[in-house]
């Protein structure tokens, strides 16, 4: 199993600001320099008692059959970079919250298998499609979800890596008047507002990066019709110092953010993963497919704008 390989194609080594320069510390006046390692350990202790509330990661199943049943009743959009982001991010809460809600596909079109059978098949972009749309239709049935298809390209078929943060103003063309025209057709003017989950853009991939920006960038315009929050994206948010990075720049642009936890139950969670057989080099593994945070226990994350 490639290991150095996450989802999408992407490297998941950590992002550059993070470990890539030495810290240092004041002690009793003499200068003492850490090591990129140590310096890494550092900045994630800080990061994660700075962002993280005291306590909030600690939700009894009460609390959380409680939090699930608040977005029971009303309207749920959530917004899926590719065919299965929903999934491995909220899949436990969005099959939980057992109610009708919405799902929007952002980059649909790709060529990006992992199963070893299909990868070596070298199928055609239609029968990419094909194969994960199906994977999609299946899973969205599963949650109650309906499905919008935005039917955007992913980087590979503009002649780019999914890490190539040059193409971002590329991929948030392609989706923005899109996206911004769906949602206003979604939109409820009168009553409760419509709960939109976002991708909080985590990680090195391209397209993750656009559908957060383009929810960051349009906050004001939002906001009156929406209650937004944005979702840890996995496999990502596994590697902590990919998913402290992303909540730094989120913490830039948005603000103050409560951070909302949902324990899940594991074997049903990686059923739901499963469905995506195309994605999946041998069979889903807790560790990647849980927040680097606490509990330690399988849950998926939020946070949601105070």
């Amino acid at each position: 199993m490639d290991v150095s390989r996450g989802h999408e194609g992407v490297n998941r080594a950590g992002d550059a600001s993070f470990g890539a320069r030495s810290l240092a510390l004041e002690r009793a006046g003499d200068a003492v320099s850490c090591t990129p390692a140590e310096s890494c350990v550092i900045e994630t202790a800080v990061e994660f008692a700075c962002l993280i509330e005291p306590g909030v990661s600690a939700r009894t199943g009460a609390a959380s059959a409680a939090l699930t049943g608040q977005f029971r009743d009303r309207s749920l959009i959530v917004l899926s970079p590719h065919f299965d982001d929903a999934c491995f991010s909220l899949g436990g809460f969005l099959k939980a919250r057992g109610a009708p809600g919405v799902l929007i596909n952002l980059f649909t079109w790709g060529s990006y298998v992992v199963r070893p059978d299909l990868a070596r098949a070298g199928l055609p972009r239609d029968g990419v499609r094909c194969i994960r749309d199906s994977e999609d239709r299946e899973f969205a049935r599963a949650c109650g979800l309906t499905r919008h298809d935005l039917e955007c390209e992913e980087p590979v078929l503009r002649g780019r890596r999914p890490s190539d943060m040059t193409g971002l103003a590329d991929d948030v063309g392609q989706i923005e008047q899109r996206l911004l025209a769906r949602l206003s057709a979604l939109a409820d003017g009168e009553g409760t507002r419509p709960a939109l989950f976002a991708p909080l853009g985590i990680g090195r991939h391209v397209n993750h990066r656009a559908a957060a920006e383009i929810v960051l960038s349009n906050l004001a315009r939002l906001i009156p019709f929406f209650e937004i929050h944005f979702y840890e994206e996995l496999p990502y948010a596994a590697s902590p110092f990919h998913r402290l990075a992303a909540l730094k720049r989120l913490q830039r642009r948005a603000g103050p953010l409560r951070r909302q936890v949902l324990p899940v139950n594991w074997h049903e969670k990686r059923e739901l993963i499963g469905i995506y057989q195309s994605q999946l080099r041998a069979p889903p593994s807790l560790l990647r497919f849980r927040p680097a945070a606490l509990p330690l226990a399988a849950h998926e994350a939020f946070w949601s704008l105070t």
